[in-house]
């Protein structure tokens, strides 16, 4: 498991959210969204975006480059 889908998953934990309450949130399949938690695949830069407005963390935090929010 790379850095990227370990701290997405324990971020979807913080938040108390479900893999399906987030997939809705940034309007993806369910099995996608599931896939980057897992490891199997790598978000596009769109939806990174997404991802750090929805978690409200930076991207050089989700991708592993520093431990400050």
């Amino acid at each position: 498991m790379s850095m990227f889908s370990e701290r997405l998953r324990a971020l979807r934990k913080e938040k108390a959210a479900t893999l399906k309450e987030v997939s809705q949130a940034l309007s993806i399949p369910l099995t996608t969204y599931a896939n980057y938690e897992q490891g199997v695949r790598e978000p596009p830069f769109w939806l990174l975006a997404k991802l750090c407005d929805y978690f409200e963390v930076t991207s050089d935090y989700l991708i592993g480059r520093t431990d400050d929010y």
